[in-house]
């Protein structure tokens, strides 16, 4: 996966690159907010620049942002970055509670992860990675394996997941 990160704090910002790239993900490093906007738009320009934009060809498979940063914080960044591409993957890191982000995401309408630190190597791997999402669809289909061929989105691969569940949950109140 191509995962761009924001971190202020440079020992974090070790953690998250060596993590990430021990399980082969390709990480792009940047110090603060402002730096990882930059690299964003780099990216989306390149892939506009050798791609047709109808293939909705993502920049990155994932945003890790830092919640406080310096010059621009992680609502800020996720905010213009989603108003560029909707479909963009985020995940807010931060040691507040969960709850206070996903009461401001649902506020903001912005739809947001967390990755409460400090984080375990195993957390971050797992939100990256979707262990979550792909055992929830285990529940359904023994062999999920199509979906790990299909490199879907994120969103694509919840919407599945959801479905699933909905589908799992009407049959069982069907009489």
């Amino acid at each position: 996966m191509n995962i761009l990160v924001a971190e202020d704090d440079p020992d974090t910002l070790k953690l998250y690159s060596m993590i990430l790239r021990d399980r082969g993900h390709c990480a792009v490093l940047t110090a603060d907010g402002e730096k990882c906007l930059v690299a964003y738009n780099n990216e989306l320009k390149k892939i506009s620049e050798t791609t047709d934009m109808r293939d909705r060809v993502q920049p990155f498979d994932a945003l890790i942002l830092d919640h406080k940063m310096p010059k621009i914080d992680g609502f800020e960044v996720a905010k213009e970055i989603l108003t560029l591409n909707p479909h963009q993957r985020i995940i807010i890191a931060s040691a507040y509670k969960k709850e206070i982000f996903h009461e401001a995401a649902d506020t903001f309408d912005l739809p947001l992860e967390v990755l409460e630190k400090p984080f375990r190597r195993d957390s971050l791997i797992e939100t990256i990675e979707d262990t979550a999402l792909y055992d929830k669809l285990r529940k359904h289909i023994e062999d999920i394996g199509i979906f790990k061929k299909a490199n879907l989105r994120h969103e694509q691969l919840k919407a599945i997941a959801d479905a699933f569940d909905k589908e799992s949950n009407s049959k069982s109140q069907d009489p």
